[in-house]
């Protein structure tokens, strides 16, 4: 997704985070917790949701490069050693219509995004939609909190209409790795309290207005 406001910039890329390695997550010791920025005429808030500590980045994390070639890459970002924490972060932007959240980060017990949420004066009923950019474990879980009830009572939810298509069919789990299948039983668990509320959207649509997927 992205603002299509004047001086087009893309708001998504500070909240990648590609991982769903177990780990507790932590607040970085001098790490601000909270970046707001104007897009456009859009107020953006990237919250942090907390982070992990991979001990070795060239192992696992990246499926495309060698091990050598990551210990490369990270030496050339001034990084030493095999050491990487990887953080999670989770968009909101205040709109004409009120408060949008991009994802919602890992949830509970483990995510921080909604004490930091609070320290930033936003709260969960603020929101008024809440839009994916896919359905890995660590953008969706925030939907719902340890007793497994909806965290954003007030919102709608917009997914994208070719990751929902994937992750409901139930001949696409059947296919799946058994180490997948867990994902598609997560989706029909967080979205299940939404039902009724949830639209999908179609690639290049404008979610809202000032911000297109």
């Amino acid at each position: 997704m992205g603002a299509s406001m004047p001086g087009r910039r893309d708001i998504l890329a500070a909240a990648a985070a590609a991982s769903l390695t177990p780990g507790a997550l932590r607040a970085q010791a001098g790490a601000p917790t909270i970046h707001r920025a104007l897009v456009g005429g859009l107020e953006v808030f990237v919250v942090s949701d907390g982070y992990v500590m991979r001990p070795d980045a060239t192992r696992g994390l990246v499926v495309n490069a060698t091990p050598d070639q990551v210990s490369a890459a990270m030496r050339a970002a001034g990084m030493t050693g095999t050491e990487l924490p990887n953080p999670y972060n989770v968009t909101l932007v205040r709109t004409g219509m009120g408060l949008i959240a991009l994802d919602t980060g890992r949830g509970a017990p483990n995510g921080a995004l909604l004490s930091n949420m609070r320290a930033a004066g936003l709260a969960p009923a603020q929101v008024r939609l809440v839009a994916f950019t896919h359905f890995h474990g660590d953008h969706i879980d925030g939907l719902l909190d340890a007793q497994g009830d909806p965290v954003f009572p007030n919102a709608a939810i917009a997914v994208p209409e070719g990751e929902w298509a994937f992750w409901t069919d139930a001949g696409e789990e059947s296919r799946a790795a058994e180490g997948r299948r867990a994902n598609f039983a997560n989706v029909r668990r967080r979205f299940g309290p939404y039902q009724g509320r949830i639209t999908r959207f179609a690639p290049g649509a404008e979610v809202v207005p000032g911000i297109t997927a």
